[in-house]
Formats: C-alpha cells, structure tokens, sequence
C-alpha cells in the first residue's frame, strides 16, 4: 500500500491504532528529511564518511549480536537457577530438594529450547540495536578524527549537496532498519499468523478475524514506512538474527513460532467442538495437521522429546506417582523404555503410531462406549470380530509395524498371560506364566509329521499334544477348540521348531476374545469348553 492509499484509508478508519500508524509514518519521513537535509549541508565526502561509519556500525552489531545473546542466552541455563532456589528454601525449606529433584530428572535441553524462542525474537533483535546505537557513539569520535585529518570541507557546490543528500538519505534508512528491527520482525510474525487464520476460517470466524486484524494490525503492517523498511533488509536481517542452531540444525525461530500459531489458531480452531471420543474426518486431518507441524519443527519436536524423556524419567524416580500393579510390570517397564528411547529420529515414526491407534480405537467405538459408560465393551470388540472387523489384531498390527512399539505386544499378551494364571491353580505354587507356556508349545511344534503313516494319525498326535501341554498348565478345552488352534498351528507355524515371542502372540491372540472375556467376568465362556478352578 502506497503513501496516497494508506493516509485516506487511516483518516477513515479514524481509530487511535490508525492515528499511531500515521504518526510513525509521519516520523520516519520526518527523519529521512532532515537526514537528507543535513547530508547536503555537509556535502558529499564529509557525508560519505559517516554513511560508512554508519553501516560498520550496522555490520558490527549485526555480527557481534549473535555472540553476545548467546552469552545472555547461557547464562539462563539450569546452573543459574540455584540462586531463585536458595531464596524459596528461605521461604519453604522442603520445596528446594523438590524442584532440584525435579530439575534432575528433566531433561536440561528443554530449558535451553525454551528460552531460545523468546530471546531469538526479542533479545537478538534488541541487542542488535542496541550494539548499533552504541557502536555509532564510538564510531562519531573516529568520524570526526577522519574528517579533521582529510580537511573534508562543507558542500559548495549543487553536486556536493546533491551527491551529500542521497548519502544522508542511505544513511538514514540504514539508522532506521536496525532502530526499528525487534518491531519490524514482531510485525512480520503477526501478519503471517493472521493472514493464515483467515485464509483458514470458517465465514463467521474469518468475518471477526478480519475485522481485528484491520482495526488493530493494519495500520502497520500496511505501513508504508514498515513495507519499505522490511523491503531493504530488515526482513532479511530480522530473519538472519532470529537462526540459530538446534542439535546442530540451523532453525529460523520466526517459522517456528508461525508454525505454533498455525497449531492454535488454524488446527485448533478445527477441533472446536470436536468429541474427542469419536472422531470426525475433519478432526483427524486437524490433529495429522498438528502432529506433522511438531514433527517438521527442529524446535517443537525437540521440545516434545525432551517433555516426553523428562515426564518417563519423574515417573521413574517417583516424583510422579504411578502404580500399574504387579501384574502389569513389564507392560509398564516396555511403556517406560519407549518413551526414555524417544528421539528426533524416531519422533515421525512414533507420533504416527499413536496416531493410528488412536484414530483406530475411536473409530471401533470403544472410546465412545467408555465415555457414556458401557461396561460390555468386550462384546462389542467381540461382536465386531464375527463381522470381519477385528480391532484388536489392527492394534496388534500397528504396533508391529513399528519396531520401538512390537515389544509392547509382547507385554500386553504377557499381562493377559498373568492375568489369567492368577485364576488358574497347579498346585505347590506353581502358576502359568508367559514363558512356561511358550515354552510347551515346542512340544507341539516337535510333532514330526514324517513319523506317521496317514495325515489323520499326524492331526491325531498334534491335537494330543496340544491338549497334553494346555492341560498342564491348567487350561482344559473342548476338543473341537483344540482341535482348531492345532490345525492353525500346523498352517502357519509347523515348519518352525521354536516360535518367537510375535509368533507365540498370534497364537495367543488368535483365540484373545474368550480369553479377555474369562478375564473380564470371571466365567468360563462357552468357547473355552472349561478351564479348571
């Protein structure tokens, strides 16, 4: 927006934001003016000499910006906040061992992460300027020593004064650019967020968005002064100051805070209303849309890590409590070493399991029977299994496509093992466990099929032994069942003289549904055809 569009549009907005825009517009020209004034009263050389101190100086703070706020930036780690819990102790002497313990156990990146955002954003740019003022003070001294020592005269002639002017005039853009940086890249992060916000509303929310946007932010991000200012360099310059490194990745932290307000302004304003319980076509886009922003983001999944490593490790050291039982120990030990083994590397894969999962359970409606409080959920599951849509092997599944989660369905079926031996007596206190009967299924897997004459006599001896290794371990089935998981054994895995423990599983889980039911109620389900007390 020209000069000549944005004053009327200003003076018909008639607001005290306008007004403010108008007057720094008025400012900047104000400047510019007496700037180009004073080069032409000087004159070309005299003129030219501080023009060039004046970019040295711009150069300078530029580079020396990035060394110093790390100084300031390292100076706020970890270390630094004995002294903040020296002062509560004084207060609350048992609060201090707990906020060190606290800290010992999360993981110290993030802080460093945390306070690299704001300090990208506003501490670079403010020292920059501020390095920039300072180094002009100095830089005028050896102006002046420069100027004496060449007897650099004043303007006298109409090529002197002209040829002062439009350096006075680079001189004043220069002092301009690094004045206003901190407020123009401030200004660029709110339009691009509000620009995205409305490209992405619905007609209602757009209509209230623009009309914010315009009453509050118009005024500069249509600023003549500011589209010209951000135009010579100090877009780029705000964006240069505002990469810094993370994990050795160069990371524009003004693209990452668009991508946190692309999260909660666009993404989360699709989730309004969701039913999280039952999700809609339109929330799973929403939440694969904020998954793959934390993801791409070198500062938002390093965040996410760090928060996910550090809540893994005050679990395990008991700040928080959490107590899963015995039987559910290695279930819980397996949860505990996925999330402590989380990387960036292994982020992307990870947050698309739990995705699946996720969406995979709320479309089974187990969710939504939870929530209104149906207790025969393991009907449902069962119920859709007849209908040819198994949820539980898609769980299974999405946990084994993915090498971190597979063990977990190692320690899920062990957890169903456990469960169900604590219902089950072999007498001297022997129990059932996930490796004794692991183990007797070798037995079954020994069967040699070339021992017997005819296939009946193989089947016969397959089923026997089967039957022979359930039954020790307390587990007494109808024929016909049995009869059923030696033919599916013989299918898949008769080849085999050992079974891994995801083989072992899907034997397990084959027949998961009476199991889960026998755990569930306490009755023995017809399908078992009995199991001994």
């Amino acid at each position: 927006m020209n000069l000549f569009e944005y004053v009327p549009l200003m003076k018909e907005m008639s607001t005290p934001v306008a007004y403010v825009g108008v007057g720094l517009l008025a400012l900047f020209l104000v400047f510019v003016f007496f700037k180009m004034l004073g080069g032409m009263i000087r004159g070309g050389w005299r003129q030219l000499v501080r023009t060039l101190a004046t970019l040295v100086a711009a150069i300078a703070s530029y580079i020396f910006a990035v060394t110093v706020s790390n100084g300031i930036i390292g100076a706020l780690d970890v270390n630094s906040l004995e002294g903040l819990i020296t002062r509560i102790e004084g207060f609350m002497p048992e609060a201090g061992e707990a906020i060190r313990q606290g800290l010992a156990s999360i993981n110290t990146e993030i802080i460093e992460y945390i306070i690299l955002l704001p300090a990208s954003l506003f501490v670079l740019p403010l020292v920059a300027t501020v390095l920039f003022i300072l180094a002009g003070l100095v830089l005028k001294i050896i102006v002046a020593i420069i100027i004496k020592i060449f007897r650099f005269k004043r303007a006298k002639s109409n090529n002197q004064r002209l040829c002062g002017a439009l350096l006075g005039g680079i001189n004043a853009l220069i002092c301009v650019v690094m004045v206003m940086l901190p407020l123009c890249g401030a200004i660029t992060i709110v339009d691009e967020a509000y620009c995205q916000a409305i490209e992405s509303a619905e007609d209602d929310k757009k209509a209230e968005l623009t009309e914010t946007y315009e009453e509050y932010f118009l005024p500069f991000t249509e600023n003549p002064a500011f589209t010209f200012i951000e135009s010579i360099g100090a877009g780029a310059m705000s964006d240069g100051i505002a990469t810094v490194k993370i994990g050795g990745e160069k990371t524009n932290m003004r693209k990452e805070v668009l991508s946190v307000a692309h999260i909660i302004i666009v993404d989360a304003s699709n989730l309004k209303g969701a039913d999280f319980y039952n999700l809609t076509d339109e929330n799973k886009t929403a939440i694969g849309s904020i998954i793959d922003a934390l993801y791409e983001s070198p500062l938002m999944s390093r965040l996410l890590v760090g928060g996910i490593q550090s809540a893994s490790s005050l679990i395990e050291s008991g700040i928080i409590p959490i107590d899963m039982g015995e039987d559910h120990g290695k279930l819980f030990d397996e949860l505990m070493l996925f999330f402590e083994t989380v990387s960036r590397d292994s982020l992307g894969s990870d947050l698309s399991t739990i995705k699946d999962l996720y969406f995979t359970v709320s479309d089974s409606g187990v969710l939504s029977a939870m929530k209104n409080g149906d207790g025969d959920i393991l009907s449902l599951l069962q119920e859709q299994r007849k209908n040819g849509d198994d949820t539980v092997n898609k769980l299974v599944d999405i946990l084994q496509a993915n090498a971190r989660t597979s063990p977990l369905v190692t320690a899920l079926t062990e957890t169903l093992i456990s469960s169900l031996s604590s219902n089950i007596d072999l007498g001297d206190g022997v129990t059932v466990t996930y490796d004794s009967l692991k183990s007797g299924m070798s037995d079954v897997l020994a069967v040699d099929r070339g021992s017997y004459e005819t296939e009946d006599e193989y089947k016969e001896a397959l089923t026997g032994t089967l039957d022979t290794t359930l039954r020790d371990h307390g587990i007494e089935l109808e024929a016909e069942i049995v009869d059923n998981i030696a033919e599916y054994v013989d299918t898949e895995y008769s080849h085999l003289e050992e079974l891994t423990d995801e083989e072992f599983n899907d034997i397990l889980l084959y027949y998961y549904d009476a199991y889960l039911e026998y755990i569930d109620t306490g009755d023995i389900p017809e399908e078992l055809g009995g199991v001994s007390e």
